[in-house]
């Protein structure tokens, strides 16, 4: 199990530190508490981002001419 900072997770999920207390508090995204730390297990980072993926309604066709 790989943890990450606060800071390291603002950094990887791309907001601002303030933005990431902010959804901890509203508890918008699992975390862990290590004594007073707050922590992220990047495997529940990578699954909370999967399940904000929107699909797109286009479907892409490769042809010969895009190769």
């Amino acid at each position: 199990i790989k943890l990450l900072s606060i800071v390291e997770t603002a950094e990887y999920l791309g907001v601002k530190v303030t933005t990431l207390y902010m959804w901890v508090y509203q508890k918008k995204i699992s975390y862990i508490k290590v004594g007073k730390l707050v922590k992220f297990d990047e495997r529940d980072l990578n699954k909370w981002i999967e399940q904000r993926r929107v699909a797109s309604h286009r479907q892409f066709v490769i042809t010969e001419a895009d190769r």
